[in-house]
């Protein structure tokens, strides 16, 4: 099969990236991960990166070579954001901040930015594109800084 193209997957070693991983090599890619956890022990053939999303040096060095990127790394857990908002800040928006600069800055050809639908709030559900954030929370304040660095 040939090969589609080099995708990055920040948080490929989390519930959602360990599936995304398997769709991406299942359908042609050559998967690179950068997470925080150690290496899962079903990732052979995928290049996979210990480190941090803070670490703006280690996201550069892990784009490169990159066409594309997955961006779900985030510090999860909506009650962890009240006790320490400062950790879900560095990790969630400054952490965002280092893919999307890096990303940029070697030249990814696609970005693909996963939030949280949480950013609606009080809006009714199904939550369309077009439906005005609410957050409510600490924690979707976080996501749509994102969100809001990914549209610039």
């Amino acid at each position: 099969m040939k090969l589609k193209g080099n995708v990055l997957v920040t948080g490929g070693a989390g519930f959602v990236g360990r599936e995304v991983v398997k769709q991406l090599k299942v359908a042609g890619y050559a998967v690179t991960v950068l997470d925080i956890s150690e290496k899962p022990e079903d990732f052979s053939n995928i290049k996979y990166i210990k480190g941090d999303i803070q670490n703006a040096a280690k996201c550069v060095i892990a784009c490169a070579g990159q066409d594309y990127v997955i961006h779900l790394a985030a510090k999860p857990r909506i009650p962890e954001s009240f006790i320490n908002p400062d950790d879900y800040f560095d990790a969630n928006v400054t952490g965002t901040r280092n893919v999307l600069t890096a990303a940029s800055a070697v030249g990814i050809r696609k970005f693909v930015y996963c939030s949280s639908s949480s950013i609606y709030g009080n809006n009714p559900a199904p939550h369309k594109p077009y439906h005005k954030p609410d957050p409510l929370h600490y924690y979707t304040m976080n996501q749509l800084f994102g969100d809001d660095m990914y549209k610039q």
